[in-house]
């Protein structure tokens, strides 16, 4: 199986298909085992992300910039990302002639996307607030809640 994904990946890149690449890492991420602690839901896909040649992670780069611009793909974006940070080292990346213009092209988008999970955060933690003052979230006993519905 493994075997499949590494062909898949590196052709893929080859043939310069980023959808069905960003369709590939979307499907791996969301079907994670639980207990899994990979960083893409795979761990023998992160191995395959890096052992990308010098060529084929440029690509990869470029694809990862242009994912994250949605905000329906920034979580794929970021996680391949994530990956490649993690296990290249800083020399690796700085040998990629497009590093500088790259990074800044993510850059502006990872903040947005970050602003957006910390605003839906906080909006979590209002909502939540909400329903505790109502005392909505404690559960009620069927036979008691019918009981004062009778005696009213």
């Amino acid at each position: 199986m493994i075997f499949y994904y590494k062909n898949a990946i590196i052709f893929a890149i080859s043939l310069n298909q980023p959808f069905r690449l960003l369709k590939l890492f979307t499907e791996i991420l969301e079907n994670r085992p639980e207990g899994d602690t990979s960083i893409t839901g795979s761990k023998k896909i992160d191995d395959i992300i890096t052992s990308l040649s010098k060529e084929n992670l440029e690509q990869m780069l470029k694809y990862i910039r242009d994912w994250n611009t949605n905000a329906k793909h920034s979580r794929t974006a970021q996680t391949v990302l994530n990956v490649i940070l993690k296990n290249y080292s800083s020399q690796d990346l700085l040998e990629i002639s497009d590093i500088k213009e790259l990074l800044d092209g993510m850059l502006p988008y990872a903040e947005r996307h970050y602003q957006r999970l910390d605003r839906m955060l906080t909006d979590s933690y209002i909502i939540d607030y909400t329903l505790h003052a109502m005392d909505l979230l404690n559960p009620i006993n069927e036979n008691e809640n019918y009981e004062n519905q009778m005696e009213k």
